[in-house]
């Protein structure tokens, strides 16, 4: 099991070269734009963002409980409530 405190130190270590672009407003996630994720927002406690290139986007959303990527187009780590998902901008 992943536990909190190990997830972080990941993520810092991840984001160390992106500093200027992590982001942890969930309102800053182009998946907000869509009413799917809309419905999820208040299951999740923080996200985690940065861009890289033009097309793939890089994200961890902490959840309260677990829950299933609400587009369907994620993948969730098991046994931890942190989620880590890849997916192509949706938005032209």
């Amino acid at each position: 099991m992943i536990n909190d405190d190990n997830m972080n130190r990941v993520i810092e270590r991840y984001f160390q070269k992106a500093e200027n672009n992590l982001v942890s407003v969930i309102d800053s996630c182009l998946l907000c734009y869509y009413s799917e994720f809309l419905k999820a927002k208040d299951k999740i406690k923080s996200i985690y963002y940065y861009e890289k290139g033009y097309s793939t986007y890089y994200c961890y959303l902490r959840y309260q409980e677990p829950l299933n990527c609400p587009l369907g187009i994620g993948m969730a780590i098991r046994d931890c409530y942190t989620f880590h998902w890849y997916f192509r901008p949706l938005l032209n």
